[in-house]
C-alpha cells in the first residue's frame, strides 16, 4: 500500500481487505502504523513493489498515463514477463494496455494459459520440471550469451556490448538458447534466463 499500514485506502475497501486478511493474505507497506508523513510519490514507489514481489505482471487496463505503466517499467527493470489484455481501440482505458502490446513491451493475456505457459506452470498449480540444458551441446556462442543472461532482462544490443559479439551472432544465440529451454523472450526483445 501507498499508506500508513493500518490505513485502508480507499475506505471502501476496508471489506476487501478484511476477506485478503481472513484467508491469509498479506498486505504489505513500507509505511508504519499511523504514518503522517509525505505522501507524495508513494503510490508510485509502491509500484516498485508491486513489481519486485510478482512472478509476472498482468495489466487489464491503463490509460496512457497511468501508473500502472510506472509498475510496467519496474516488471521490465527486474526481468518479470509483462503481459496486458486487449482492448477496443476506442476506450480511453485501453489506450496504455494496447501501447504496451503495438511495442512489444507486453504480452497478450487472453487466457490464463498464457500466463501459466509463460511460467512454465501447468493447470492445476504443478510447476513442470524443465530438463537441464547440456552445457556441451551449446555453441560457443550460445554459452558466452548465457552466461551474460540472468533475471535482468536484457536486449540483444546489451548482451552484445556485453559479450563483444555481433547483435546477428548474439540475436542467433538467443534462438537457440529459447530452443534449449535456457532463455526466455520476456516480450519487447527483452531476455532473461529461463
Amino acid at each position: 500500500m501507498g499508506t500508513a499500514i493500518n490505513k485502508t485506502f480507499p475506505a471502501v475497501n476496508v471489506t476487501l481487505r478484511t476477506e485478503l486478511e481472513a484467508l491469509g493474505g498479506a498486505v504489505l507497506s513500507e509505511y508504519p502504523p499511523d504514518y503522517t508523513g509525505k505522501m507524495t510519490g508513494t503510490f508510485l514507489a509502491r509500484n516498485r513493489l508491486i513489481a519486485g514481489l510478482s512472478e509476472a505482471l498482468c495489466v487489464a487496463e491503463a490509460r496512457t498515463r497511468s501508473g500502472t505503466l510506472n509498475t510496467v517499467s519496474h516488471a521490465e527493470e527486474y526481468g518479470r514477463p509483462v503481459f496486458a489484455v486487449p482492448g477496443s481501440i476506442y476506450s480511453p482505458t485501453s489506450e496504455g494496455t494496447n501501447e504496451l502490446l503495438r511495442t512489444g513491451r507486453a504480452r497478450a493475456l487472453c487466457t490464463a494459459d498464457d500466463v501459466l505457459d509463460t511460467l512454465h506452470i501447468a493447470p492445476g498449480g504443478t510447476e513442470l520440471v524443465q530438463e537441464g540444458v547440456m552445457l556441451d551441446e551449446l555453441t560457443p556462442n550460445a554459452r558466452t550469451v548465457l552466461a551474460e543472461l540472468g533475471p535482468k532482462a536484457q536486449t540483444a544490443d546489451d548482451l552484445a556490448a556485453a559479450t563483444g559479439l555481433a547483435v546477428q551472432a548474439v540475436l542467433a544465440a538467443l534462438m537457440e538458447l529459447e530452443f534449449a529451454g535456457a532463455a526466455v523472450d520476456n516480450g519487447g526483445g527483452r531476455y532473461t534466463a529461463a
